[in-house]
This record gives structure tokens, C-alpha cells and sequence, in this order.
């Protein structure tokens, strides 16, 4: 096992955010809020009650479309060769660093439809017992590879992991979410 250099700078090995599919539910509910204010709109005997489900319908898309998309834009996490970055927030943002240099402990935990999404939570927990929880993670293997490789529980070739065979340009790769720098 070799250390890495604390001379050497550190880099970005993964940029990712929590699995698409928890954006379908906001986009099932705003499909069915507008396609039930298209059927109900203009169709009121008074205008007040036609703008009165106009607003309902903006604020019901607000409220469980608009917001929900919004707070999973602003969870990313970002994986580099010294440590793990959390970070949450728009207007207010925190971030939260667990550095990888110490000893720690990888999980990678599977439930529900996680199995059939090819995604899971991976806990990394350090020898204090505080840890970080990624939840829902896309391309969980790749992620967990990456985190041990840099962790030196394993022993390794290179300094940074195997580049991912889909990471070149033009190509299609499987998990678009994931982002592998070199």
C-alpha cells in the first residue's frame, strides 16, 4: 500500500447527486395538475373559479413539483482523492467534509427498489464512529471502488481508480448522473 503525497494536488474523481428517479413523482404530479386544470379550467360557470383553480394549480406544482426538484439539485456530492464533500443549499449552502486519510469502514446498503434502479446507500464511517451517509447513490459499485481504492483498504496500482469505459466523450454511458474526472 503506498500513501498518497501530500505534495500532490488534490483531484475530483466523482461528481454525482441521489438517483434521477426520485424526480418522477414531481413530474407524475405536475403532468396530472395540469392535465386536470386543462380538463377543469374554462369550464366554471364564473371567473373567479377558473382563476381560482389557476392559482390552485400553480401553487400545487409549486409546492410538489417545483420544490422538490429544487432540493435535489442542490445535494451533490463530490468524491476526490483526500476526502468526501457533501453539499446542500442554494441561497444558504453547508458543506461537510469527511477525509478519507484516516482509517474507515464502507458500507454499501441496498433496500426497496434500489435493486432494481442499480443504485444505494453507501455509509463510510471513520475509526471515531462519525461517518457520512450517501444516500441513493447511481452507479453504487463504481462510487464504493473509488472510496476504497482512495481509502488504501486495498491495495491499489495507481493513485487514482480505473477510469470508468464510458467516461470518454460521444459515448453513451450508462449512468449519465455519475461523472468520472480525470
Amino acid at each position: 500500500m503506498t500513501a498518497l503525497n501530500e505534495t500532490e494536488p488534490e483531484q475530483v474523481i466523482a461528481r454525482f447527486r441521489s438517483h434521477g428517479r426520485r424526480l418522477a413523482g414531481p413530474v407524475v404530479i405536475a403532468i396530472l395538475v395540469a392535465a386536470a386544470t386543462g380538463y377543469i379550467a374554462g369550464r366554471l360557470p364564473e371567473p373567479w373559479m377558473n382563476q381560482a383553480v389557476l392559482i390552485l394549480a400553480a401553487v400545487l406544482v409549486l409546492v410538489f413539483a417545483v420544490v422538490p426538484v429544487i432540493a435535489w439539485l442542490a445535494h451533490r456530492y463530490v468524491v476526490t482523492t483526500r476526502r468526501i464533500i457533501l453539499r446542500r443549499g442554494l441561497l444558504v449552502n453547508t458543506r461537510r467534509d469527511f477525509l478519507l486519510s484516516r482509517g474507515i469502514d464502507v458500507t454499501l446498503e441496498r433496500r426497496g427498489l434500489q435493486h432494481l434502479f442499480r443504485s444505494a446507500d453507501i455509509r463510510v464511517t471513520g475509526a471515531s464512529g462519525i461517518g457520512v451517509l450517501l444516500t441513493d447513490v447511481p452507479a453504487p459499485d463504481l462510487v464504493l471502488q473509488a472510496i476504497l481504492d482512495l481509502s488504501e483498504q486495498r491495495p491499489r496500482d495507481a493513485a487514482v481508480p480505473e477510469p470508468n469505459p464510458w467516461a470518454t466523450r460521444g459515448e453513451t454511458r450508462p449512468f449519465p448522473d455519475v461523472r468520472l474526472e480525470s
